[in-house]
């Protein structure tokens, strides 16, 4: 990106892509749930407005209408698609304020017309190309955020199916690096929910005898049981999860060579929308997740402070629960003070 942009409005400028991106997953969904798309499309547009004034040194008031920016930023540039975001923002207004659901066409051509006024904005105001925007630089997982980088090259090319494997690892590591986190060495991880289940001897059980088989059965409950307790616990929804998964293929490791996969044919003929609505789902689940860093330092930190501890020749003093804590007398004089009070009136919180 141009070094123009600090930052703040880097991230800004990303928050507006992710914006549109999350309009892009609620349009697929069905009518009228598909109406919230109109929502987020307008607040898009209206923080990458906002933002352009900002940018270009444009002075607009607190109370700027959405159209009122197209003739603030005339002196600096000529904002396309004027006329087509007038109409979202009828849209907008018809669903907020009056409750007209928008038909599954009209969310549609919302959708179109805001990619439209992005694919060429941005570059005019900005001088950076809309594709080029993304908020995988905010993603704080190491590893999955340089798959999501790498899957990102492969969807730059049009390969939208290895850009989805890419994507499908990206999650992997990303519930990995809390499942099994590096910094945590004397004590396994909360978020683990037990040890792994080696998937070879599942596939073992299932082409054994017949209680071998009924065994798998067991275990089959038990890795879905863990891997769905894993994303819930992480804050990550449960059902774009499952959504997900469908979209992106089985990604699976082998003792010699690359991570391997083959493709159905519903996986080969996922879109650039599939892939824009994967890549921001991924994205914000890094963000839920990233709360549970937090936990994790707190957990070392207790483990390894217990662990040296156990090596230190400083008594631990036991203590015993007596209920709540009892109210006693100070052991004042009595005396009364200046104001008719005895010291006999302070009262100290003590535990017998």
């Amino acid at each position: 990106m141009t070094s123009k942009l600090s930052p703040l409005d880097i991230q800004r400028l990303a928050y507006s892509r992710f914006l549109y991106d999350e309009g892009v997953g609620y349009a697929l969904r069905p009518a009228p749930l598909s109406s919230t798309a109109v929502l987020s499309f307008h607040d898009a547009v209206e923080n990458f407005l906002g933002l352009a004034a900002e940018f270009l040194g444009m002075e607009v008031s607190p109370k700027i209408s959405f159209v009122e920016y197209w003739g603030v930023l005339r002196p600096a540039v000529l904002l396309p698609a004027k006329g087509s975001m007038i109409t979202l923002n009828g849209v907008r207004v018809a669903l907020k304020h009056h409750g007209v659901f928008p038909s599954s066409d009209t969310v549609e051509k919302c959708r179109a017309n805001v990619l439209n006024f992005f694919t060429t904005a941005t570059p005019m105001v900005f001088g950076v190309e809309f594709d080029s925007i993304n908020m995988i630089g905010l993603v704080t997982q190491p590893d999955t955020a340089q798959l999501l980088r790498d899957a990102q090259t492969h969807a730059d090319v049009g390969d939208w199916v290895q850009a989805m494997a890419g994507l499908r690892l990206a999650m992997e590591a990303l519930l990995e690096r809390y499942a099994r986190p590096r910094e945590l060495t004397r004590i396994d991880s909360p978020f683990a929910f037990g040890p792994r289940i080696d998937g070879h001897q599942l596939r073992s059980l299932q082409s054994g005898t017949n209680p071998e088989r009924e065994l798998a059965k067991a275990v089959e409950t038990a890795v879905a049981t863990q891997r769905a307790i894993q994303v819930i616990s992480l804050g990550i929804d449960f059902s774009s999860y499952i959504r997900f998964t469908w979209l992106t293929p089985s990604v699976n490791g082998y003792m010699a060579g690359p991570p391997r996969y083959y493709p159905t044919a519903q996986e080969e003929a996922v879109t650039d929308q599939d892939y824009a609505w994967a890549l921001n789902f991924v994205i914000e689940s890094a963000f839920q997740a990233s709360r549970a860093d937090e936990v994790l330092e707190l957990v070392n930190s207790r483990v390894t402070s217990n662990w040296d501890a156990q090596f230190s020749r400083e008594p631990r003093v036991m203590r015993s629960w007596d209920g709540p804590a009892r109210v006693q007398p100070s052991s004042g004089s009595g005396e009364t003070d200046a104001g008719g009070s005895t010291d006999t009136d302070e009262r100290e919180v003590t535990a017998e």
